[in-house]
């Protein structure tokens, strides 16, 4: 799969002021808006149900912004992962970002100052949003999307995302607790819900997120390779090995160290998003580091995927292999991820009534 976007938002025009521009991109991320904080809402209740407190989540929407990233981190810390693990597992996570700052950059010519700020708020839906278009007719300045267009997508998600985090934990002292362990599926339906529409354009994204869950799979058993080292390890190498195969050229006890990991997380998820808007306008990349980039993301999802959906209900491993083919076949039928999510997560609540 290639990565190439030939059109943009032609929203620099000279002649369209800066509040029109901003409530045009606040109308266009509205959608992107209602999705996001029903999956926050599902992860303030997640975090809250092993052991975050409402700031502790809320801080984490705050100023990591990373959903997937976000989500991984709470699974890291429940199987008692260290600092170091989490802060590389969101760095290779977001590595992607690096390409999409880079696109941005290009079609923004902004300033230095609008860089650094609009860079916080890249993530896969507002990248997308804010760079297809009809059309590419640039501005007086040589700009195909304006500052105030971008930021008005990014505001109204970047609002939404924290606001379903903080009502997801707050409301999560009245959730059952049958539903609330059904909810601990949302996480690997979710990755399915992304992961099944990339892989129906192309199987060589399967075949990657395949590789990568082995790899992540037998990491259990060689020593000093925890969940999370496996996790990197798996993504890292199925991600390369994608490139040489496929390439062508064109309930947890809170850590003591929370905070530390939670800026770290938040460092690691912004630098690829800063540094591409600040440095890299003028590079092209070369072929085989754009296709690695578009590899990674596959493959950290594969080995998220699995073998953790066995652990959803570690006695009875065949409950997540249930919900994961749930969320396979609603993906595949072009469900919205949280049609994807909720149908997993009913598949674990009602095999949880048969099962007591």
């Amino acid at each position: 799969m290639r990565f190439t976007l030939t059109k943009a938002t032609p929203l620099g025009q000279a002649e369209q002021s800066g509040w029109t521009l901003f409530r045009a991109g606040l109308m266009k991320g509205l959608p992107i808006a209602v999705g996001y904080f029903a999956i926050a809402t599902t992860f303030g209740l997640i975090a809250v149900s092993v052991g975050l407190n409402v700031w502790q989540a809320a801080a984490m929407s705050l100023f990591v912004f990373a959903g997937a990233s976000q989500f991984v981190a709470l699974e890291l810390m429940a199987a008692g992962t260290g600092m170091a693990e989490i802060v590389v597992t969101t760095f290779i996570l977001n590595l992607r970002h690096l390409l999409m700052s880079t696109v941005i950059a290009e079609r923004l010519k902004a300033t230095s100052k609008w860089s650094s700020i609009l860079s916080f708020g890249i993530t896969d839906e507002t990248f997308v949003v804010s760079t297809v278009s009809d059309s590419d007719v640039p501005n007086k300045k040589g700009a195909t999307l304006s500052p105030a267009y971008l930021g008005g997508i990014m505001l109204i998600a970047y609002s939404w995302w924290f606001a379903g985090t903080v009502v997801g934990s707050l409301f999560a002292q009245w959730i059952p607790v049958t539903l609330a362990t059904s909810l601990g599926v949302a996480l690997y339906a979710m990755f399915i819900g992304l992961l099944v529409p990339s892989v129906r354009r192309s199987w060589k994204i399967g075949a990657v997120a395949l590789i990568s869950a082995g790899i992540a799979w037998g990491s259990e058993w060689l020593p000093g390779l925890s969940g999370g080292w496996g996790i990197i390890v798996a993504t890292v190498v199925a991600s390369t090995l994608g490139v040489i195969l496929f390439g062508k050229k064109e309930g947890i006890i809170v850590p003591d160290n929370y905070w530390w990991i939670v800026a770290g997380m938040a460092l690691v998820t912004f630098l690829p998003r800063l540094l591409p808007m600040l440095l890299l306008k003028d590079l092209t990349l070369p072929w085989w580091l754009k296709e690695w980039l578009q590899f990674v993301p596959y493959a950290a999802l594969g080995a998220l995927i699995f073998p953790g959906i066995l652990t959803v209900i570690p006695e009875h491993p065949w409950v997540g292999l249930a919900a994961g083919a749930v969320a396979v076949a609603l993906a595949l039928v072009q469900k919205q991820i949280l049609v994807v999510v909720a149908g997993a997560v009913m598949t674990v609540y009602v095999a949880q009534l048969f099962l007591t």
